[in-house]
Parts: structure tokens; sequence; C-alpha cells
């Protein structure tokens, strides 16, 4: 047991963004930083590097993927010092059924999501959750801590969509709580999938 255990250890790490840029694909862009994590086997916590901003915004250019492959679970923490948005006004395409065109999509596994502000994306959800047991926790959808209105289509979806072809992507016993979820144009939460756990969400 003690084995497994340093070995569990051994093959976390803490990975660090350090760019607001999107879709030049350099070393510290969120894009980047995400997709090494899923890369390398181990679980992985993603932080945000310290900052002398007023907040994070990152611009997106398409939407965000930890994807059905992903070697490890994923701890994805905005920024202790200032608010850290994730801004989709310029996705575009898609929106036409819930879990289109998301800001973040999650297709596998176990990854938990907190202290990330999700905005502008009108034409999908903030997050899309269709893998299994996930944790979606203490973050804010279509309302940044300013109070101003930035829709979202919906807050989140959670869907069983792709089940008939991938039969583990039924989002089933994914975790929805204390989220602060304000203005958007459809649901807040939209579900379809068995076992969700929504609970303490404004």
């Amino acid at each position: 047991f003690l084995l497994l255990l340093l070995s569990h250890l051994l093959h976390a790490s803490e990975l660090l963004v350090t760019r607001t840029t999107d879709g030049t694909y350099a070393e510290g862009e969120l894009r980047v930083v995400l997709q090494h994590a899923c890369d390398v086997s181990g679980d992985d916590t993603i932080r945000f590097e310290k900052t002398r901003l007023s907040e994070i915004r990152i611009p997106l250019t398409k939407s965000l993927v930890i994807p059905l492959d992903c070697r490890g679970s994923v701890v994805l923490i905005g920024s202790e010092q200032v608010e850290t948005l994730l801004d989709a006004s310029a996705l575009s395409g898609g929106g036409l059924t819930p879990g289109d065109n998301c800001t973040l999509h999650l297709y596998s596994d176990h990854h938990t999501l907190r202290n990330i502000t999700f905005v502008n994306n009108r034409n999908g959800a903030g997050v899309c959750l269709f893998g299994r047991e996930n944790r979606v926790e203490e973050n804010r959808f279509g309302r940044g801590r300013s109070g101003l209105a930035e829709p979202n289509q919906y807050g989140i979806v959670i869907t069983d969509v792709f089940s008939s072809k991938y039969p583990q992507m039924d989002g089933g016993q994914n975790q929805i709580i204390g989220n602060d979820i304000f203005f958007n144009e459809r649901d807040g939460i939209f579900v379809k999938a068995n076992q969700a756990s929504i609970q303490s969400n404004i």
C-alpha cells in the first residue's frame, strides 16, 4: 500500500498557467497546459501564476477540451488573487442543442473545476459534462464578481448525448456544488443524465 501511495504522489504534478492569450499555442497558455496535463500520465493540478493585473481574462479562440483519453484527473483552480474569467465571446457557430459549443467540454471522468468565471458564451454553456464523477464547485457563470451581466446560453450542461456511441460518456454522478449561476438565456443547469448531485447553488 505504501509503495502504491508513493507511486501515485510521484506521478501527480502542479502546472502553472502563465499567459492570458489563447490560440498561439505558446508555452503557458491554458489550452497548452490542459493538453500537457492530459497527455502525460498522472493526476495534475492547474493553477494560475501570480499577477499584477486586476483580473485574469482569457479570450478563447475556440472551446477548451478535457478529452476522453485524458491520462489522469485534472483539478483546474482559478487564481486566488484575482478573478479568473474564461471569455467565450469570440466563439461562433453551434448552440443548437444542449452540450454544443461549450466553453469547456469534459469528455472524461474525475476532474474538478473550482473558482473559475465562465462568461459570454451566447451559443453554448459555460461547462458541459459528458464524462462521469466530475466536480464543478464554487464557480461563477454569466456574472463575475463585479456583478456585470455577461450571459451564457446555458450555465452548466450535463448530458448523455454521446452515450449511444460511447457508453462510458453517460454524464453520470457529476457533482454541481456551490456555484453562482446568473443571466443565462436558457437553463442555468440542464441535466439529461443519471444521479447528478446538485447542491447549494445560487
